[in-house]
This record gives structure tokens, sequence and C-alpha cells, in this order.
């Protein structure tokens, strides 16, 4: 079977060694061929480019020469003083002549009287230089004396040379043209230019006049020139007249087909042709082909003696090298092939051999591995029924103690239940069922944000979002059994909901009916609100008795019993500031105090409040340092709320500041949190670090500041943070003990909401 596989595979080796040079052969006639073409196509536009830069060169240096001439005549024109001052016009075309060779006569022309002043270079005995002779008189010459500057079409002197007439106007001193400076101008440093600037072998340069009918200019044969010859409709002095830059084959005026690029010569309406004949560019593409061709030739032929070698060198120990396999695959892994061709052949023969070497000791040890295997085999087998009964007592265990916990669990007192995070139920114990009023199979038709009373939800929400953003979070929100109708205070009930994040988008809930203790504390506030009420007509007695006291009315008190009403006096207001501060309190715990906003001056609030404290400022020594901006608006706000919380906060630092220390406030507008920022900050007596965490709780005082005997009730701050809750804003601090506290206030440029009550807060 291997035998005869191996017989088709070396009689196709052949076709198979051919076949990816006959490939290869076909790749390298491709890329000669694009070579060829790529090259043609770098020649055409090699030439265009080329032909393009000349005729701009040229055309620049003709431009220059032109612009020149009418440079110098310009300045001729400029400098004469009158038409009929012979000497002084005389002189300054001399000068002409010395500046510029090319100008072989000037001639001075009067509107009114014709010619004034005639000179020339040479004589007039030396025809040489009497280019004109019978062409100055030209009428149509004569009428572009009235034109301005003119340039006249070439003309050929009896002597075959070229030359044009230039013409400059001359003015008067209120700028009327008088006259004109004509110079007959000799041409044959165009002609130079044209006749040095040759493009390749043939190529050769032209200059065109397309002002009116198009006509010769320059040309390397002046026949053309003197017979006046007519080169419209010929597609290169067309393209000029077009503007037209495409590049292309055509038929040039003297019958040959060329290639043209072409510029125009600024200061006249002269073009300048550059072409190349197109048996010149063949020519040099038909070299370059025969080239390719003999490489081509030479290349294919170098190809087949290679290919006719290695069938010869190689099939022969192939042949070879086939036997042996077959041997092999026999089963005599004791079988040496033995080929000597000093290559890559006897390289493979020898590897092979190796490789049979090799595959016999592999089948030696395989043979002992089998039988090693075996006894492993069972050895493990026998290990893993003995895991598999660990494991399986293992796993009783584990669904023994997930029994009971689930047990545990239902039983416990307290809701406990698992959502995710759009609040739908996933697992809930027996007593997260009975507070929620349904079975097992209706909780998982309904969400969490429904047994939540409506003002609640929004909450609740912003809890679980804390919860999957920070892993965990408690807490107070009001809620109602499934199936009521009324919802509110009266009817609901509080629970405390504490959550942990589980893995994924899953929440651990725990929850847990607070409602008895909300009554309670509701009770206590109703108490503390009535007794409030209560004390206050009494303490308002005794304050009017001491004052009357104090004031003589019961007749002249001796030094101790001034000093005994004044105790009084003093402890009554304690007792009005500490009744006020209750009352404030309960109005703020049940939701009935009064806020009434109205455009409010923050900073003026603040100025008076400090004016306030200004007595104890002064008695205590302390700096007061300010830092208020000018753009501070005017925010809808409830002044007296502002009030009470910039008090506290003032007083608090100036009570608890030391003497000849300093208080530091400062307003400013934080614009990309859309709010106004209060900062104040004293040198006091700092709040101690494990004590901070209930700065803001009622009726707490720091140790640190009951040591130093200060007067406060514990409310101030608890007052605070419950006013600027309402009002949506924020406010925290930082402190050091011994150090001072800062206290950072953040107020909504919205301000506050209305909100309807029984009373103000004192």
């Amino acid at each position: 079977m291997l035998k005869e596989k191996l017989k088709k595979i070396f009689s196709k080796i052949g076709l198979k060694l051919l076949t990816p040079y006959l490939v290869f052969s076909f790749f390298v006639f491709l890329l000669i061929s694009v070579f060829v073409y790529y090259n043609y196509n770098s020649e055409m536009n090699f030439i265009e480019d080329s032909q393009q830069k000349m005729a701009e060169s040229v055309s620049s240096e003709i431009d220059f020469f032109i612009f020149s001439t009418i440079n110098d005549l310009q300045f001729v024109s400029k400098n004469i003083a009158c038409l009929d001052c012979y000497e002084n016009n005389s002189f300054l075309i001399n000068n002409l002549f010395d500046v510029n060779s090319d100008i072989y006569s000037v001639h001075i022309f009067d509107r009114q009287k014709g010619i004034t002043n005639d000179l020339h270079r040479y004589s007039k005995d030396d025809h040489s230089g009497d280019f004109g002779v019978g062409i100055f008189e030209d009428g149509k010459l004569l009428k572009g004396f009235d034109r301005g500057t003119f340039i006249s079409p070439v003309y050929v002197s009896v002597y075959d040379l070229p030359f044009i007439f230039i013409g400059v106007p001359i003015f008067d001193e209120v700028n009327i043209q008088i006259g004109t400076v004509v110079a007959e101008v000799d041409l044959t440093f165009i002609w130079d230019v044209i006749s040095r600037n040759k493009f390749k072998k043939t190529g050769y340069v032209y200059a065109v006049d397309v002002s009116q009918k198009p006509r010769l200019i320059a040309y390397k044969d002046i026949s053309f020139l003197k017979s006046g010859y007519d080169v419209s409709g010929f597609v290169g002095v067309n393209n000029i007249v077009n503007h037209n830059h495409s590049f292309s084959v055509y038929e040039s005026f003297d019958g040959k087909k060329v290639v043209g690029a072409w510029s125009s010569i600024n200061s006249t309406n002269w073009g300048l042709l550059v072409e190349l004949p197109v048996k010149e560019i063949f020519s040099d593409l038909f070299i370059l082909l025969v080239i390719s061709i003999i490489s081509i030739l030479l290349f294919v032929f170098f190809i087949i003696v290679i290919l006719v070698s290695i069938y010869r060198n190689l099939l022969t120990p192939l042949k070879g090298l086939t036997a042996g396999v077959n041997e092999i695959s026999l089963g005599n892994l004791k079988h040496v092939v033995e080929i000597k061709t000093d290559d890559e052949i006897e390289e493979l023969a020898e590897s092979f051999n190796a490789m049979t070497h090799d595959l016999r000791v592999s089948h030696n040890k395989l043979k002992d591995y089998s039988v090693n295997l075996e006894n492993k085999v069972r050895a493990r087998t026998l290990s893993l029924t003995e895991e598999k009964k660990k494991l399986k007592k293992i796993n009783n265990k584990l669904t023994e103690s997930e029994q009971k916990f689930r047990s545990y669990i239902d039983k416990a007192p307290d809701g406990i239940f698992v959502i995710n995070k759009n609040g739908a139920f996933i697992e809930a114990n027996n007593s997260s069922l009975l507070f929620i009023g349904c079975s097992e199979e209706d909780l998982k038709k309904i969400k969490f944000f429904d047994i939540i009373c409506d003002k609640d939800v929004p909450q609740i929400k912003k809890h679980l979002e804390t919860v999957l953003k920070l892993g965990q979070a408690e807490d107070d929100v009001l809620y109602k059994r499934r199936g009521d109708n009324v919802e509110g205070d009266s009817c609901g009930r509080y629970f405390n909901v504490s959550s942990v994040k589980l893995s994924g988008d899953l929440i651990l809930v725990f929850v847990k009916d607070i409602t008895k203790e909300k009554e309670v504390d509701k009770a206590k506030t109703e108490f503390v609100s009535l007794a409030s009420h209560q004390l206050r007509t009494p303490l308002s007695a005794i304050n009017w008795y001491s004052e009357m006291l104090l004031a003589g009315d019961g007749g002249k008190l001796t030094k101790d019993q001034r000093k005994f009403s004044e105790e009084i006096s003093a402890s009554n207001k304690r007792m009005v500031e500490l009744v006020n501060s209750l009352l404030n309190v309960s109005r703020l715990e049940m939701g009935t105090f009064i806020i009434d906003p109205e455009p409010t001056n923050v900073v003026e609030i603040m100025e008076s409040v400090i004016k306030e404290q200004i007595p104890m400022i002064v008695s205590k020594k302390i700096e007061v340092k300010k830092k208020i901006s000018s753009d501070i608006p005017i925010i809808n706000s409830d002044p007296k709320l502002l009030r009470i919380v910039f008090q506290n906060l003032v007083s608090n630092a100036v009570k608890y500041t030391s003497e000849n220390k300093s208080l530091y406030v400062e307003i400013s507008l934080d614009k990309k949190k859309k709010s106004i920022y209060i900062k104040v900050q004293d040198e006091g007596y700092g709040i101690q670090k494990n004590q901070q965490d209930r700065i803001f709780s009622k009726l707490f005082r720091a140790d640190n500041v009951k040591k130093k005997n200060t007067e406060g009730t514990g409310l101030g701050l608890y007052i605070v943070k419950a006013i600027v809750a309402h009002a949506g804003g924020n406010i925290w601090f930082e402190s050091e003990e011994n150090k001072g506290t800062i206290f950072h206030l953040m107020l909504p440029l919205k301000g506050m909401k209305a909100k309807k009550g029984d009373r103000s807060l004192s």
C-alpha cells in the first residue's frame, strides 16, 4: 500500500518540480512587461515635465529681456523735458545705446508734429543698423503710438535679422500722453536663447505671438518668418491660445509628429513652445524593449538548463530513498538507506536513517512504558475511587450545612432577599414574604420598587447605585404592603435597608422594621416641642422680672443681690436659647417648619452675622480675615434659615478660638458646580479624630470642648446640617485637634424650594 503511494508520488515529482519554475518564469515575464510599461510611462512623464520646465525657463529669459528693454525706454520717456529738445533727447538716447546693446535706433514721435528725433546706433551709411527701412512708416505701426506701451509684430530686415518695435508713451505734467518713444530692438538675443536651448537630440524651441492672428516670432528656420507662415490652426499653437496644458501627440506645422509643452511670456502676448519628435521617443523605447526581450530569452534558457539538471540529479537518488521507505514500512527498522550524492538528498537519507534509529529506540521504550503505564493506571484508579468517596461525604456535609443555613435565614425575624440592579427579586426568606404580603411565586412578578412609597423610590434607586459602586450602603425608607391603597406616614411602615453587593449585578438586602423606633422618636420630638412651648411662658416671666430687678423697679439692690439677679438673667437667656434650639429641632424633624424663599444677598447676611460677634471678637482679640468674590449672585433663599446657618458656624468659630488667634471667612462662586462656596476656618480647639463622625449628631459636644467650660447645647450643627440638606446643599469639615477646624458649605445657585408649615425656625 505504502509502496504504491510512494511510486505515484515520485512519478509526479518531476512535474511538481517543473511547475514552480514555469510559474516563476511567467511572473518574471510579467514583471519585465510591467517594468517596460512603467519605464514607458516614466519616460513620457519625464519628457512632459522636462519640456514644461524648459518652456518656463526660456520664457522667463525672454520675458526678462523684453521687460528690461521696456524699463530702459520708460527711463528715457520720464526724463524727456520736451519733444523738440533735440540736444537733451539725443544725450538720453545715446546713453540708452550704451546701456542696451540690443536697441539699434530710437525715434521720438510727437502726436501733433510726427517724428522729432531720429537717432541710430550706427550712421545711416552703415545699413547694418537700418532694420526698419520702409516699415516705420507702416500705418498700423503708427496707430500703435496712441495705445500706450506697445510691441510690434516681428519684422525681418534685408540682412535676414529679426527685430521688433517697442513703444513707450511720453506724458506731460498733467499725465496726458503727448508722444511716444519708439525703439528698434534686435531679436538676435531671443534667437540665441532658443538656439542654445535644445531638448534632447532632435527637440527644438520656438516663440509665437498670439495677440491677434498667431504668427512666429522666433524659429530655427528664419524663412518661415520671412514668408509670413501662418501657424494658426496647429495644435501646439492652439494650446497656447486656449491655455490647454494637456500632454498629447500632435502634428507640428513642419509636418512632424511631436509632443510639446508651452509657457506664456508674461510681459507680452507671446507664447513659447518646446517640441520633441515622437520618432526620438520611440527609438529610445525600442532599445529598451529589445534589451528586455533579450533578457527574457536568456532567463528562460537559464531556467530550462536548471530544470534539466535537477530532473537528472534528483529523481535517481529519490528512487533509492523510496525503496528504503518501502522496507521500513514493512517493519524492517534495521534497514539503512545508502545514497552518496554529496548534496541535500544525501543529507535527507542520513536524516532518514537517524530517524529510523530513533524510531527503533522509541519503539523499544514504548513497550516498556506501556507496561509501566498499565500499573500506574491501576493504582490511580484505586486512588480516585477513595477520593470520590471522600468528596461524596464532603458534598453531603455541604448539603446539610446549606439546608441548616437556609433554615436559619428563613427563621430570621428580619427580611433577607437577593435582587438585581433593576430591583427584580431573585431569592427571599419567609420574613420578607410576610412583610411584603405575597407568596414566593408572586414575588417574582414584582420589583423592590413596588413596595416602596413613591416619594422614596428615587432614594432606593440611588441606594442601589451606591451599593453597586461602593459595595454596601444603608438607608431608612417608608414602605407599604402589597394591596394597601393608602400611602403616607399614617399607614406606611419604616424599615432600615442594609445592602451588600454580591457577584455581578446581584445585591443582598437586609430589611429591618424600625416603625416602632420611628414612632418613639416622633413621640419624643412631639414631647420636646410641647415641653419647649410650655417652658417659654415661665422663662419669659423670669426674664421680665430679672430685668425689672436689675433696673431697680423693686428697689435698690445690694451688691450680692445684683450679682444674683445678673446670674439669673444670664442663666435664663441660656435656657431660652436651649428652648429655641429644641423647638427648631422638633420642627425640622416633624417637617412643620416654613421655608419662605426670597431674593437673598448671601454676602450681606454673612457680614451682618460677623458684626453681631464683634463684642466677643474684640474681647478675645481675634483677627478676622475675609476673602469675598465680587461676582456672588443674588439667590432665591430663606434669609432666616441662612442666618441660622451662618450664626452657628461663625459663633462656634469665635467661641472655640483662643485669644490672639485668627478667624477666616471665604465666599466664592463655583461655576462648575453651580453653587456658592462658603468656608469658615478657625484656629481653635479642633475636634478629636475619634469623635469627628458624631459632630452633626443631636445633643453631641466633643470632650475637649466640655473640658474648656464653654457654653453650648449640642444642637447647633445638627440644625445646620438639617437646614443645608433641605436647601439641597452640602456641608463638611476638616479638623485637627489643637489646630482648628474648617467648615465647607455649598449652596446651590437655584436656591431653596418654598415649603408650607406651622412656623418659621427661631
